[in-house]
């Protein structure tokens, strides 16, 4: 295993830990939403392989592994479209560049919009010479919103 790929772990109903590389897990997700191969048809396959994964684990997996996702969607031209491509289903975050018309996302009950803090950055590195104590603040502030 590369020493740069920690292992996944989660634990199950009865408190047994499992954890799975997570180049395995990647393998997964993508056979399943990409490849569209159903979680049924991968355990088969790990079963041909003499793996034998319980149904409720793989389906675990697939569950836990999706409740933080985080989907990065770039479009290269400026506009309202590229968000629109987000399913309506969607409920979360989504943040934007500063273009006004990404603004009518703020206004639905299940998208916070979050606006880029790259603008409001830049201004504060600006100021860095007129009022350091506060400006560093800021940014410190602004880097801690980035995991």
């Amino acid at each position: 295993m590369s020493a740069m790929i920690e292992d996944w772990c989660l634990s199950d109903k009865s408190k047994k830990q499992y954890c799975l590389e997570h180049g395995l897990l990647a393998s997964i997700l993508v056979d399943k939403y990409v490849d569209y191969l159903p979680l049924y048809r991968q355990k088969q396959r790990f079963a041909r392989e003499n793996i034998q994964i319980a149904s409720s684990t793989i389906d675990g997996w697939t569950k836990e592994a999706l409740e933080e996702t985080v989907l990065f969607d770039y479009s290269p031209t400026p506009g309202q479209l590229a968000p629109l491509s987000i399913p309506g289903t969607f409920k979360g975050y989504l943040q934007t560049d500063g273009y006004v018309v990404f603004e009518k996302y703020g206004h639905s009950k299940d998208i916070t919009h979050l606006a880029c803090s790259a603008h409001a950055r830049r201004e504060f590195e600006k100021s860095l010479d007129n009022d350091r104590p506060r400006a560093e603040k800021a940014l410190t502030l602004i880097q801690k919103s980035y995991p």
